[in-house]
């Protein structure tokens, strides 16, 4: 390939998925309007809060690169223990405002957001980050 077509390999960049030419436009006149509005009133930003949840994993297994071990020939590789064959994960939960991580919480091991943990959440931290930022009428952003 190289030499037959001057081809050279390169790593792929990985994109969450590909938009088609309406989801673009939308997204760009979204934009616009989110603009205007801040030009309109730049303390907007100030009363943002974005919430999201994610599944981290306590324990990751290594990569096969990282599973490698010098040997000499005709001996073989070093035996590694598997891990646990469901890997545990808790939700993280994360309150981003404009100047970054707002504030997070981690619910235990093997619990999922329900209602009532959302709204003890959002009393919790939501309530506290207003007082703090001095702010009267949050707009909460779930899950950005």
């Amino acid at each position: 390939m190289k030499e037959d077509l001057g081809l050279i390999k390169k790593l792929s960049s990985w994109i969450p998925h590909t938009l088609t030419e309406d989801q673009k436009e939308m997204r760009f006149n979204i934009a616009q309007a989110n603009l205007s509005r801040h030009r309109s009133r730049p303390s907007l930003l100030k009363r943002i809060i974005a919430i999201d949840e994610s599944w981290v994993p306590i324990y990751s297994p290594p990569a096969r690169h990282q599973s490698k071990s010098w040997v000499k020939p005709g001996t073989p590789g070093e035996k590694i223990p598997r891990s646990e064959l469901h890997e545990r994960k808790l939700l993280l939960t994360v309150g981003m405002d404009i100047d970054g991580v707002a504030f997070w919480d981690v619910l235990e091991f093997n619990q999922t957001m329900t209602a009532e943990r959302y709204k003890s959440f959002l009393e919790r931290f939501v309530t506290k980050w207003q007082t703090d930022k001095d702010i009267r009428r949050p707009v909460i952003l779930h899950e950005f």
